[in-house]
């Protein structure tokens, strides 16, 4: 590889699936494993450290894609719940103003979104996904307090896996 290759590499930011394509095809099975532990170990302990950063896999899993608003103010939404530790007492009066202001929007904006984001996981998403989140058989597609709540427990109570 010259240097003008790896130039254009990085503009087209592709140097790092290469990286991780050299990990996957090299032959020295020892290095693979270190180099793919040290990765899984870094990703793993970032993702402990920052809920935003958990809270946006789980979305995504979920079906919450973030092309959607309402993924954003829902990452927003939880990650204010889980450092409050309240319930959802208040929420149209501390959590979306909260959110609004952080995001430079509308709390009825954030409301709305919210609630968008929410149909789209119950009708295209990971419905199984989210009653194992919650630990029991939901029937009807949870409001906007619920799913954040029970999302904010979730990480709080220190259940955070990712597959």
């Amino acid at each position: 590889m010259n240097r003008e290759n790896f130039q254009e590499l990085m503009s087209e930011g592709r140097l790092l699936e290469i990286a991780l394509q050299y990990l996957l095809e090299s032959e020295n099975q020892e290095k693979k494993e270190r180099h793919t532990e040290h990765i899984t170990g870094y990703i793993q302990e970032r993702m402990e450290k920052d809920v935003g950063a958990c809270t946006g896999v789980l979305l995504n899993r979920l079906g919450i894609t973030p092309n959607l608003k309402g993924h954003t103010y829902l990452r927003k939404a939880i990650e204010l719940e889980v450092e409050s530790n309240s319930s959802m007492e208040g929420m149209m009066k501390c959590l979306y103003p909260q959110v609004a202001a952080d995001c430079n929007a509308s709390p009825a904006s954030v409301e709305r979104n919210i609630r968008h984001a929410i149909e789209v996981m119950w009708e295209r998403g990971n419905q199984e996904l989210y009653r194992e989140i919650t630990n029991h058989y939901v029937q009807k597609r949870p409001s906007n307090g619920q799913f954040i709540t029970s999302i904010a427990a979730y990480f709080r109570d220190g259940r955070i896996f990712i597959h």
